[in-house]
């Protein structure tokens, strides 16, 4: 599903993915990609320290790799959201639980979308 695109094959601009279904660049799947780093940070930085200067680190850090990887300040935008909630939220279980379920329910809600997306596409503009 994922595809590394050149910045030259799509119109100057850098996308990661590419919907399959209708063959179009999509950049709310930035979510996803966002997502996985935050959970991912989250669950390192939890388990080694939980304090704000840990908490601000991890988003420093985050930023640098979305800067690094140049997929965009949504992604940093909802790795930083997943790393707060892994962070911040009282918990019962390991950080790194916390990290893989809102990584899943992230994955899951996509999963949706591009199954809604394909049996029930957007009618296409009349021409004039």
């Amino acid at each position: 599903m994922a595809a590394l695109a050149r910045a030259e094959a799509l119109g100057g601009q850098r996308w990661w993915f590419i919907c399959p279904v209708k063959k179009i660049r999509v950049g709310k799947l930035y979510r996803f990609v966002g997502t996985a780093l935050g959970a991912a940070m989250g669950a390192l930085l939890t388990a080694y320290a939980q304090n704000v200067a840990a908490f601000g680190a991890g988003v420093f850090v985050l930023g640098l790799i979305c800067a690094l990887l140049r997929i965009g300040r949504n992604a940093f935008r909802y790795a930083g959201i997943t790393l707060a909630i892994v962070m911040l939220l009282g918990r019962a279980e390991p950080a790194w639980m916390i990290g893989i379920y809102r990584f899943l329910e992230i994955s899951v809600g996509i999963a949706v979308g591009l199954l809604l997306t394909a049996v029930w596409p957007e009618p296409e503009p009349a021409a004039a």
